[in-house]
């Protein structure tokens, strides 16, 4: 229960797109964009060892999805490799748009 696929982002830094897990790329970069949010209320309630936690493992969100083939967060499966799909692809692993939607927020 709870969140799907937070174990893997949790394990892996991102939640692979070949698991059986709808809106991979999506889930991945809103868990990363809460660590990062989450992070900074940490630091400032005076947690900084938990603010450095949530704030590496955001950026390693980030870092894990970017495809530097195409210079956009990518379609990453479990074995580490990109999904060969067209940036304008809409849906499948995105949330109502596409890589060029998701990699600029």
């Amino acid at each position: 229960r709870g969140k799907f696929g937070l174990q893997h982002y949790q394990d892996k830094g991102y939640i692979p797109v070949d698991i059986k897990i709808g809106e991979a790329c999506s889930r991945t970069l809103d868990f990363a964009f809460a660590d990062a949010a989450v992070s900074v209320a940490a630091q400032i309630l005076g947690q900084p060892e938990e603010a450095k936690k949530l704030h590496a493992r955001a950026v390693q969100g980030l870092r894990q999805t970017y495809d530097p083939y195409t210079g956009l967060m990518g379609h990453k499966k479990a074995d580490g490799t990109f999904k060969d799909v067209s940036p304008e692809t809409w849906g499948d692993c995105y949330t109502e748009g596409s890589a060029w939607h998701h990699s600029f927020p």
